[in-house]
């Protein structure tokens, strides 16, 4: 008995539109009328065993019938269970790695948890309190009263000096892409 899938040039399990595409193509290749007269016994012989492959192959009713006779609905069967196996097989351990995932995850929030709340607690112990910080600003303000008025000039000509460099560094940051891109990743 002939073998329709190797006539067709197809696997066993190939689909429906992959057999009609290999059909044209040979009946293309094997039609009668394009080969010569000497030839052409060859390629009647040979266009009729594709037709004949592509009337049964391209039924499903008997395509299913056809595998049948030649043994290979076992097999696929076979090849189904197996895969199926695989199936099972892998989603237990993506499952597996999802709990492991999760387990690492809640571990890390864990200590990123103790990990803050020990930073807290070092920020509450070591802070200024608003008092402190107002009678710093308090004392500061009184040293710059005591100065005198021309090192008052000199340190407001280095602060609007500063301000003036500050803003062109941070238009440039924000203008000049390669630069942007290493401040804000």
């Amino acid at each position: 008995m002939n073998n329709y899938y190797e006539i067709l040039e197809i696997s066993p399990n190939a689909s429906q539109e992959v057999i009609e595409k290999a059909y044209k193509a040979l009946a293309l290749k094997y039609h009668p009328d394009s080969w010569p007269k000497d030839k052409k016994f060859f390629a009647e012989s040979k266009f009729r065993e594709i037709t004949d492959a592509y009337q049964v192959l391209s039924n499903e009713y008997t395509r299913r019938n056809y595998d049948i006779k030649i043994g290979l609905n076992d097999s696929f069967n076979e090849k189904y269970n197996e895969l199926y196996l695989e199936h099972e097989q892998l989603k237990q351990e993506i499952n597996n790695m999802r709990d492991s995932s999760n387990n690492k995850k809640t571990k890390k929030n864990k200590k990123i948890s103790n990990e803050r709340q020990a930073l807290n607690n070092m920020f509450k112990s070591t802070a200024p309190s608003i008092k402190e910080l107002f009678i710093g600003v308090k004392d500061a303000i009184k040293n710059e009263s005591n100065k005198p008025e021309q090192e008052r000039k000199k340190d407001i000509q280095a602060l609007f000096i500063t301000l003036i460099i500050v803003s062109i560094i941070v238009f440039l940051f924000f203008k000049v892409p390669f630069l942007k891109k290493i401040l804000f990743p």
